[in-house]
């Protein structure tokens, strides 16, 4: 499947589910980046604020430099057992697969499905969207949802929106920004947001480690065709005295080679599965890799996750087709 964008804006159908539901139950992505915990916060605090019963769960670790927003504390993994929600609220996935161990939870409850997702490769899975591909972020979605259903956003709720958008746009470098992302951050800025602390705390100081993680990462690049790929492995971590939680950007670092016009990352998780990134400068389509591997993102960012055993075969597997990307893209800006 490839498409250009999507969009399945369904506010009244939103607003009547959410406004009857008492107990709701919210999950995301696994491994959750900033705009996927970003989007759970916001709506886990607005929602509060309407006065209802709020659960949070998420297969994956939440990063250590996004637990200065407020809720993070009550994300958990698992949902409780014994409670049937009125709704449940999926953020920042495109399809079920990606929402991992959550899925096999929510499944059997049967209970109303919300999603709310800006990724080009949505699958419309739930019974209601608010699905756009043109928005930069899933908490610029959230923004126009609390906007139209007139809910306040006060300094929290701003923090955990703005965070999700200067993360996906890699501050406001990519992802379709226009001048609706600025009128809204301008919106949440004047709720009394530091921007500069938030760059501190999120994006410019990493753990002691990562630096090392990331020479080594760079040390291993090959560049063929374009194509610009390296790895890690958990031998990596293990050495240099880090966990498994977010730190640098490896692959945002790897497309910087102005002969690489598309980027990999592959990351041993374990003895069977490799996760990959990918990124793409304007004129290729990362994305459509990443969706025929069983991932998802969008044009100039996605992922996916191979199963094998093996580095090599990953890297043998997924290197061709981005090395066929390449054929069928050209740079959008001379260099």
């Amino acid at each position: 499947m490839t498409r250009s964008s999507v969009t399945q804006i369904e506010w009244k159908n939103a607003q009547e589910i959410l406004e009857k539901s008492k107990t709701i139950f919210l999950t995301a992505h696994r491994n959750p980046d900033p705009d996927a915990v970003g989007a759970l916060l916001a709506m886990y605090n607005a929602l509060l604020d309407q006065g209802k019963e709020v659960y949070m769960a998420v297969e994956g670790k939440i990063p250590n430099n996004l637990h200065f927003l407020k809720g993070w504390d009550q994300l958990g993994h698992d949902f409780p057992v014994a409670q049937r929600p009125d709704l449940i609220v999926s953020l920042d996935s495109d399809d079920l697969s990606v929402l991992g161990n959550a899925i096999d939870q929510l499944k059997p409850l049967r209970s109303p499905l919300l999603v709310i997702d800006h990724h080009h490769y949505n699958e419309y899975y739930g019974d209601y969207h608010i699905v756009n591909s043109e928005y930069v972020s899933t908490t610029e979605a959230l923004f126009d949802l609390f906007q139209y259903l007139n809910w306040p956003i006060d300094k929290e709720i701003a923090k955990a929106l703005i965070i999700g958008i200067m993360s996906d746009t890699q501050m406001f470098k990519v992802g379709g920004v226009n001048h609706h992302t600025f009128e809204r951050t301008q919106v949440l800025m004047a709720t009394g947001l530091d921007y500069r602390a938030l760059i501190e705390r999120v994006f410019t100081t990493v753990a002691s480690g990562h630096l090392q993680l990331l020479g080594r990462i760079l040390a291993r690049a090959i560049l063929q065709d374009h194509v610009i790929w390296s790895w890690q492995t958990p031998q990596d971590r293990e050495e240099l005295g880090l966990d498994d939680s977010f730190g640098i950007s490896a692959v945002d670092e790897l497309i910087k080679d102005n002969q690489g016009y598309i980027a990999a990352l592959f990351k041993v998780k374990d003895e069977h599965a490799i996760k990959v990134s990918l990124r793409a400068i304007p004129g290729f389509d990362v994305g459509t890799v990443a969706d025929s591997l069983g991932g998802g993102g969008h044009i100039l960012a996605a992922g996916c996750l191979v199963k094998t055993d093996s580095l090599e075969e990953a890297i043998e597997k997924v290197v061709p087709l981005l090395k066929t990307a390449i054929l069928k893209g050209k740079p959008k800006y001379e260099t």
